[in-house]
């Protein structure tokens, strides 16, 4: 039987620690799902984003709120 190693690019810790906040995309990236989540997640209110001229970047701290709110409900 052969295996099958699956691996993920890892994101460097540094990333979210360094930065206050981050591009959708970035975002997208850290919490490993796509950039479409993040603008619906946005929209309902979930996290929140901030409008810096002609960008939306998502403050880190939003991103690790979402995160403790999903660990706090969805925990069995």
């Amino acid at each position: 039987m052969r295996t099958v190693s699956i691996s993920q690019k890892p994101v460097a810790p540094s990333t979210a620690t360094d930065r206050l906040a981050v591009s959708v995309k970035e975002a997208a990236t850290l919490l490993g799902v796509s950039e479409r989540s993040i603008r619906t997640w946005t929209q309902a209110g979930k996290i929140h984003a901030k409008k810096l001229g002609a960008r939306v970047l998502y403050p880190v701290a939003s991103l690790e709120n979402l995160l403790q709110e999903v660990d706090a409900t969805d925990v069995e």
